[in-house]
């Protein structure tokens, strides 16, 4: 199970510690701490400067955008794909996404699903796991939807809102992180990416943005 860490690619091996523990590489060149299957990372362990979500801490000019694809669904029934519930796996991972967001990101604002049930699903399990979770809002464009099209519900956000979360499928939401900072990044179920965009959310794509973190919390 891949570790959540700092924008780690295919090509770019991670480091190690010299007690073997994987140490994955951030975006600002300024490793993270040693990160071992199965832990959490403790809430001091910022990932990476600008991941801090709430008004009074976000550096000016700057919003989080987290991308969560939806936890492992359940192929076994003959439900249209729409109505395609979670497995008990995906039950799982949904509240590790969950935890790690409480433990990491400083307040949402808002988060925006697909309508299928399965990204519905994942996102009650994951705000369960927040202290305060944000206002949720089901937006009919964010299923199945190409990056091109997210992007276009991205750019649509007020900027009175500093950190959303958007709650969707493959491929749209790698592709999307593709897309927004030129750095792509396997999204297996329940990962996340944790993404830096400069300016107005209405600019997103126009300049590079930061990858911050990215892929499934370890389970614990």
């Amino acid at each position: 199970m891949p570790n959540l860490g700092c924008g780690t690619r295919a090509g770019r091996p991670p480091l190690h510690t010299p007690s073997g523990a994987r140490l994955l590489r951030c975006p600002v060149h300024q490793p993270v701490r040693a990160i071992n299957a199965g832990e959490l990372i403790p809430r001091d362990a910022v990932i990476a400067r600008g991941v801090a979500s709430s008004p009074n801490r976000q550096p000016m000019g700057e919003r989080t955008l987290i991308l969560l694809r939806h936890a492992k669904s359940d192929w076994s029934g003959d439900e249209a794909d729409l109505a395609r519930p979670l497995a008990k796996r995906g039950r799982r991972q949904a509240p590790e996404a969950g935890r790690w967001l409480a433990e990491n990101i400083d307040g949402l604002d808002l988060a925006l699903v697909s309508p299928a049930l399965r990204t519905r699903s994942t996102w009650d399990l994951v705000a369960a796991e927040l202290d305060v979770p944000p206002r949720a809002r089901i937006d009919d464009r964010v299923y199945a939807a190409s990056d091109h099209e997210l992007l276009a519900v991205v750019r649509e956000l007020s900027d009175d809102v500093d950190t959303v979360v958007v709650v969707g499928h493959n491929p749209g939401i790698e592709d999307l992180v593709l897309l927004l900072t030129g750095e792509w990044t396997p999204m297996p179920t329940s990962a996340l990416a944790v993404i830096t965009v400069s300016g107005s959310w209405s600019t997103a794509a126009q300049h590079p943005a930061a990858l911050r973190a990215s892929g499934r919390p370890p389970a614990t």
